[in-house]
Formats: structure tokens, sequence, C-alpha cells
């Protein structure tokens, strides 16, 4: 099963500096309520993410995509979508 949800991440200070982490918190969260502890989620951004928010996703088990890496994400999906879930 896919869910797919779109949203903006903006790069600001403020109140708008937390909305990755934001979303990387309910990706989790409703991957693990649809899917069950072995679900996996995936971020994909046009922006760069900062090593914070790559920590972040990787301790979620969440994979990013991001900016120019987008250019490569049929590739991407369709190994992440056929490759096993991690233990």
């Amino acid at each position: 099963m896919i869910v797919t949800r779109v949203t903006t991440l903006t790069r600001m200070d403020g109140p708008e500096a937390a909305k990755a982490n934001e979303a990387l918190f309910k990706l989790s969260e409703i991957s693990k309520r649809v899917g069950g502890l072995g679900a996996r989620g995936m971020l994909a951004t046009y922006r760069p993410l900062r090593d914070s928010e790559r920590r972040l996703a990787e301790a979620l088990n969440i994979q990013g995509i991001c900016g120019p890496e987008l250019v490569q994400a049929k590739e991407t999906l369709k190994r992440w979508a056929g490759s096993r879930v991690r233990p």
C-alpha cells in the first residue's frame, strides 16, 4: 500500500523551521498505523534536508529523496517498493 500526502516544507527561521521534523513524525505515525511496525515511509522534497532532519528520518525508518535526487525518483521508488522491510 502506498499513501501519498503533499505538504509544504519551508526553510525559514521561526515556527516554520520545524515543518520537516513535523512531517517526518506524522509520516512515521501514519506508516505504523496503516502498515504496522514493519512499515516504511518515504519523504520526497525538492529542498535538501538538513543533517539533523536526515538523522531523524533514518531513526524513524523513513527514506528521503531530496533536491537533485528527485531526478532519479522513478528508479529509487522501484527499488524502495521492491526491497524487503528492514528488521
